[in-house]
């Protein structure tokens, strides 16, 4: 069977039917938008609209699991040899997945006002994760808040979504191997006439089962790279503009390159955001048939994630071009400073420079590629502990040095702040099981390097050394190079 690209489709379809007959399966993955396009075009050349009530079965990978469906697909219709069922949002490589994933798609369904998807991939990141839902609310729920996109990422945003799920009696799946089991009943076929029809988020083509998948289905992939490489932002702007054209033409709209520049500024590739507010764009106009960039400047605001957060991560993945990226942004911003983001950097560079401190101390029992679980079990304890005898000998030396000095007396003494302890926030074990993953992309001499050169920025930023913006920018390059980019 073929795997083909989103935009393949139709010219598929031209030939299939040519010869008579569908394929009985398609799994189509990735993009969201585009898996909706995709499943509309497949649907609509295997029934026609005013035959799907009693032909089509729906179910939603949120509410059914792959097992029920596939015991729908193989029972016979009382009503007509033809049947076709579909899947939206299957679960298939769930236990195969970074749990981080699943977070991060709750946060944009959270956000795009989407609660039933949004609770879905909440459920489908707890499983994952290994976290259970009551205790989405007490210390370990933490572990979704460095995952989660701003926005979603404050404690009380994150209690919404957890409280949402447990009104709504929503229970944490278990994960299971329906990957397996969906190639099996592929294997064996369906019973004539009747045709299965997939989408998917995520799909690991890494697995041995993506390949045996593609001998006996149809797989449509819908993803868009999500990177910054020129290639990348290439491809996001052709996805971009191919979702507009239509909705474009039918209106009998243009629009400017300047004002798709401008909306990819401001929105960035959120294809959901970008068409909808083309369509807010085309009743806007009216009657005049071009849409300038005056227009995009008038009606739209910006909606692209702000970058505070992303930096953190994308300095750990040495990502130079996502960090440079988001710190122009930052720096666009009216409310941002310079001094703001190269703090960033430095509590970034800091965290990471602690873990390889403490690896060299006690290793912890970490190992490279040993999973959340283990760590969780093995090494989030020691660490827990390391951290604890470290604020407890800090508030020591805090009250040695106040009874010397006279000061506090009588006072009420605050605990010690101090940036010298890998766990923070809520103390979950998950961020910091990323931390260490990420901290073997440095060495220690790299990281204490970096500790320097910001060192120096900082200095010449504040005594006028420089303008800053080349200053950040010369230190992320500097500092995300390696030893053997200097």
């Amino acid at each position: 069977m073929p795997e083909l690209r989103h935009n393949e489709i139709n010219e598929h379809l031209r030939k299939e039917a040519g010869k008579g007959k569908l394929p009985a399966a398609y799994i189509i993955f990735g993009e969201e938008m585009l898996c909706k396009q995709v499943f509309a075009a497949v649907l609509e050349d295997l029934l026609p609209e005013s035959e799907r009530i009693l032909k089509h079965e729906p179910f939603d990978g949120g509410e059914a699991s792959l097992f029920d469906v596939l015991e729908r697909v193989n029972t016979y219709s009382l009503m007509s040899a033809a049947k076709v069922v579909s899947l939206q949002h299957a679960r298939l490589f769930d236990a195969s997945q970074d749990p981080a994933q699943f977070a991060e798609k709750a946060a944009e369904a959270w956000d795009q006002k989407n609660p039933k998807k949004a609770a879905a991939l909440f459920m489908r990141f707890l499983a994952a994760a290994g976290i259970p839902l009551e205790d989405a609310a007490g210390e370990d729920y933490a572990a979704v808040t460095e995952v989660l996109r701003k926005g979603v990422s404050g404690a009380e945003r994150i209690a919404e979504l957890a409280d949402h799920c447990r009104l709504n009696g929503m229970k944490v799946p278990v994960v299971r191997d329906e990957g397996t089991a969906f190639l099996r009943a592929l294997e064996k076929g369906f019973p004539q006439g009747h045709y299965l029809l997939v989408t998917t988020d995520v799909m690991d083509r890494r697995k041995k089962i993506y390949k045996e998948l593609k001998k006996v289905a149809v797989l449509v992939n819908c993803t868009v790279p999500k990177g910054d490489r020129q290639a990348d932002r290439v491809e996001q702007q052709k996805v971009l503009a191919d979702s507009i054209r239509r909705n474009l033409a039918e209106a009998g709209k243009t629009l400017d390159g300047d004002a798709f520049r401008q909306m990819i500024d401001l929105i960035g590739f959120d294809l959901r955001t970008f068409v909808n507010s083309v369509d807010k764009l085309i009743a806007f106009v009216g009657e005049r048939g071009r849409i300038t960039s005056a227009d995009v400047h008038a009606l739209l605001r910006r909606t692209k994630k702000d970058p505070i957060y992303e930096i953190s991560n994308a300095v750990a993945d040495r990502r130079t071009g996502r960090v440079l990226n988001l710190v122009d942004d930052l720096l666009e911003e009216k409310n941002s400073h310079p001094l703001m983001v190269l703090a960033m950097l430095v509590n970034q560079i800091r965290r990471l420079l602690l873990v390889k401190g403490f690896l060299q101390e006690t290793g912890g029992g970490w190992r490279n590629g040993m999973s959340f679980n283990q760590f969780k079990t093995e090494v989030f304890p020691v660490v827990r502990s390391r951290d604890e005898e470290l604020l407890a000998l800090l508030s020591g030396w805090q009250e040695e040095l106040s009874a010397k000095t006279g000061d506090g007396g009588g006072r009420r003494r605050k605990k010690p702040k101090s940036g010298a302890t890998i766990i923070r926030g809520g103390g979950s074990p998950y961020p910091v099981y990323q931390l260490f993953v990420k901290a073997q992309k440095f060495s220690t001499r790299e990281l204490r390097r970096a500790l320097a050169d910001l060192a120096e920025v900082d200095i010449r930023m504040k005594s006028g050394g420089g303008n800053p913006r080349m200053l950040l920018e010369k230190a992320v390059i500097n500092v995300l190079a390696g030893e053997e980019g200097r």
